[in-house]
């Protein structure tokens, strides 16, 4: 597969578990009824014919970052970070790191792999002020209800498994 297009085709994301947990820290998204949520998720990628599927664990962190590139942990809820003059904040990131936990018996040389993706995502006053496409999971704040963005989803696992291609063969 070299697409996220012919992934799709035959495969499909689902979350394990399809509800938002109480305790979790999410950014709302300005004028709409959507969060980005943080935290751990565990997600299955089920090949729509046969049923075989991955598990894959995802973990979304919201990271501000400077101006001269120093990575800042930004809390959301109550707490006021203050910077440095030299420090002045550049934008925040939506970081999303998958991990294959395991996978089946054809492609087991998969499991334990990780990537990471950085999106840039626009903040102000405490809300995002749009929704990127890069972003691999997001909620509903009516029902707190989870969602994959399966094309954003799809070219994360892809990224994942071509840099073990790419490992292995040198």
């Amino acid at each position: 597969m070299e697409t996220a297009t012919q992934l799709l085709q035959q495969y499909t994301f689902e979350p394990v578990k399809s509800k938002l947990r109480a305790e979790q820290h999410t950014l709302a998204v300005q004028a709409q009824d959507r969060a980005i949520p943080f935290g751990h998720f565990k997600i299955r990628l089920k090949n729509i014919d046969n049923q075989q599927s991955y598990l894959l664990e995802l973990k979304q962190a919201l990271q501000l970052t400077t101006t001269t590139g120093l990575q800042l942990r930004s809390r959301l809820h109550g707490v006021h970070v203050k910077h440095a003059r030299h420090l002045v904040p550049n934008g925040y990131h939506v970081l999303a790191s998958l991990t294959i936990k395991s996978a089946p018996e054809d492609a087991h040389q998969f499991v334990h792999d990780k990537t990471k993706l950085a999106c840039l995502i626009p903040v102000s006053e405490h809300h995002a002020t749009d929704l990127p496409d890069q972003v691999p999971l997001y909620a509903f704040t009516d029902n707190h209800q989870l969602v994959i963005n399966q094309q954003a989803m799809a070219h994360l696992f892809l990224t994942c498994i071509r840099q073990t291609t790419h490992s292995k063969v040198s």
